[in-house]
C-alpha cells in the first residue's frame, strides 16, 4: 500500500503523524510526506521520502498581517480572526497546488492530512484517492469551523468542483487521538471518527 501524509511545517503538526507512518512502514508499506522545509530535510533523517509542498505557518501569519494590517492590533479571541485566514485562505490552495503534481508522481492509496492541512482534502479527492484526517489534538471549535468552512469551500468550486461536499474539513475519515479529558472529536458527531492510541 501507497500512503501520503500531508502537513504543515511545525513540529505539533507534522510530529503527530509520525507513529502512524512508522507503523505503515514497518508492516512494509511505502510511505511519503509532503511538507516544506526544514521538515523536508528531517523528515528524510528518519528514513522517510519526503516532498516539499504548500507554504509554512510562519508564511500564512506574515501574509495575512501584509493583506489585512489591522489584524497585527488584533488580541484575545479576536486573534481567531487570523487563524481562519491562515488555515482556510492562506495555506490550502498552496498545499493543494503543491500536492496535486505530487499525487499524480507517487500514486497514493491514501493521503492522511493533520487537522489543518485541508488543502490536502482537497487535492485528494481531486485525484479519486481517500483523505484521512489525523488530529493532532482538540478539534476545532463550532465558532472556528463556522469561520474556516466558506472560505474552504470557495477552494472547491475554484477547482470546478460545482457540489464541494457538505463538511470540507473532516475527510473520509477522522483519526481521533485527543483524549476524552482534553475534548475529543465525538461532539462534532462524525460517523467516520476512529479514536487512536500510538
Amino acid at each position: 500500500m501507497k500512503v501520503l501524509f500531508c502537513g504543515r511545517p511545525a513540529y505539533g503538526h507534522l510530529y503527530p503523524l509520525i507513529p502512524l507512518a512508522m507503523a505503515f512502514r514497518s508492516r512494509g508499506d511505502e510511505v511519503t510526506f509532503g511538507t516544506c522545509e526544514p521538515f523536508v530535510s528531517r523528515l528524510e533523517a528518519l528514513g522517510f521520502a519526503a516532498y516539499p509542498v504548500g507554504r509554512s505557518i510562519l508564511w500564512a501569519e506574515e501574509e495575512a498581517i501584509r493583506q489585512n494590517p489591522g489584524f497585527a492590533k488584533l488580541t484575545g479571541a479576536d486573534k481567531a480572526q487570523i487563524g481562519a485566514a491562515m488555515f482556510s485562505e492562506l495555506l490550502p490552495p498552496r498545499t493543494a497546488e503543491d500536492l496535486l503534481p505530487l499525487l499524480a508522481l507517487t500514486h497514493p492509496d491514501m493521503v492522511i492530512y493533520e487537522q489543518c492541512d485541508f488543502g490536502a482534502y482537497t487535492a485528494a479527492s481531486l485525484a479519486d484517492i481517500p483523505a484521512v484526517i489525523h488530529s493532532y489534538g482538540a478539534p476545532w471549535p463550532a465558532f472556528m469551523i463556522e469561520k474556516l468552512v466558506p472560505n474552504l469551500l470557495n477552494l472547491w468550486r475554484s477547482h470546478g468542483v460545482s457540489d464541494p461536499p457538505a463538511d470540507p474539513m473532516h475527510g473520509d475519515a477522522y483519526l481521533d487521538i485527543s483524549p476524552p479529558s482534553l475534548g475529543d472529536a465525538a461532539p462534532l458527531g462524525l460517523s467516520h471518527r476512529r479514536p487512536l492510541r500510538p
